[in-house]
């Protein structure tokens, strides 16, 4: 009857969402020389979440921060351009979540309150590091090839704070890998205008929540 409504349970419920967040980054550009440049950056953030569900009430302090470095350079080899660019990436996640039974509209132990027992209490973590090198050649002025290539490893870690006789102990860790290759060309058939063609792959990890 109407299908842009919100699910009755999500008022009842009384679900919303609470959100605070800084975050803070530096960013510098130095040049090394006539050939080539560095770009390096780093970042860090806190968040704080409170998160009544239907399901459950969530919250989640978060800290995060992570940096990069790309050098690059350009120089001439047989009478052809060359520029080569690498660098790595780096970053890691720091989740303190808690979870708890939401009774409203029930009865729940300790009486009539909104926040119920603790159902979830870990510490999740991630970390991750990229490494990468492109290079780029132009065969003739107007059509250039490249290549590159990058190797990322990123390790989701769980420490489960909530063990009793009968919530065992759910920690574990899991490091996902993969080498993401590229490759391309370019041919500029005037000033204002270029042909080009890509091959690559990609590389995506589940969510913490995943």
């Amino acid at each position: 009857a109407g299908p842009r409504q919100a699910d009755p349970r999500w008022g009842t419920k009384w679900a919303r969402k609470f959100v605070r967040q800084g975050d803070l980054s530096v960013v510098t550009s130095p040049a090394l020389g006539e050939m080539a440049t560095v770009d390096a950056s780093a970042f860090g953030s806190a968040r704080t979440l409170a998160n009544p569900l239907t399901q459950a009430i969530v919250d989640v302090k978060r800290a995060d921060g992570g940096a990069s470095l790309h050098v690059s350079g350009h120089a001439v080899a047989g009478g052809h351009a060359v520029r080569l660019s690498g660098g790595v990436d780096g970053q890691w996640l720091n989740d303190d979540r808690q979870e708890y039974d939401n009774c409203i509209g029930i009865v729940c132990t300790g009486g009539f309150t909104e926040r119920g027992a603790l159902r979830k209490n870990q510490r999740e973590l991630v970390s991750s590091v990229g490494p990468f090198v492109r290079g780029e050649l132009a065969v003739v002025p107007d059509v250039l090839v490249s290549a590159g290539v990058r190797s990322d490893a990123v390790q989701f870690r769980l420490r489960d704070r909530l063990i009793t006789a009968t919530n065992p102990d759910d920690s574990g860790e899991r490091t996902l890998r993969a080498v993401s290759p590229s490759a391309g060309i370019v041919w500029r058939s005037s000033a204002l205008a270029s042909v080009y063609g890509n091959v690559s792959s990609s590389f995506e990890t589940p969510t913490t929540t995943e």
